[in-house]
């Protein structure tokens, strides 16, 4: 095999995956574009006070109730609970009130995630995971806030 064939084999993949890879972000990242301003509409249409705007966060999975398979998506935080929508549609909550601590790691279910994850405790004793972009600021958020300080209370 002449070495212009070989180039010509090593260049028709490479464009080969190009296009597939693009075939396959190009939706997905049309869809994370859309989903905060879906999410914000949502979450004003229920009555909710916004704390954190929608942002693009990355579910890293949990110990128990929420599932351990991760994926990227859109979270925001109301005055009663962090709500995420993954990016290909699942929504979960977890209200404000369940969470009794929060705690930030690079390792979350013996992974090692090469980012900050914010880890929430919930009363029954499930940890779930999260990766924001201000993982510090989301944990600062979301820590419980003492029964004086409540909507309420």
């Amino acid at each position: 095999m002449q070495p212009v064939h070989v180039a010509l084999m090593v260049l028709g993949t490479l464009v080969s995956v190009a296009v597939i890879l693009k075939l396959v972000w190009l939706p997905i990242g049309a869809r994370l574009k859309r989903m905060p301003d879906e999410l914000r509409g949502e979450i004003t249409a229920a009555g909710e006070r916004i704390v954190a705007e929608p942002e693009q966060a990355s579910y890293r999975g949990a110990t128990a109730e929420y599932g351990r398979v991760k994926g990227l998506g859109v979270a925001v935080l109301t005055d009663r609970r962090l709500v995420f929508r993954g990016v290909f549609g699942k929504t979960m909550e977890i209200l404000r009130e369940q969470i009794v601590d929060v705690r930030t790691d690079q390792w979350f279910l013996r992974a090692y995630n090469g980012q900050t994850v914010v880890i929430m405790k919930t009363r029954s004793g499930a940890e779930v995971g999260f990766a924001f972009l201000d993982a510090e600021r989301w944990a600062t958020l979301l820590r419980p806030r003492p029964a004086f300080d409540r909507p309420g209370k």
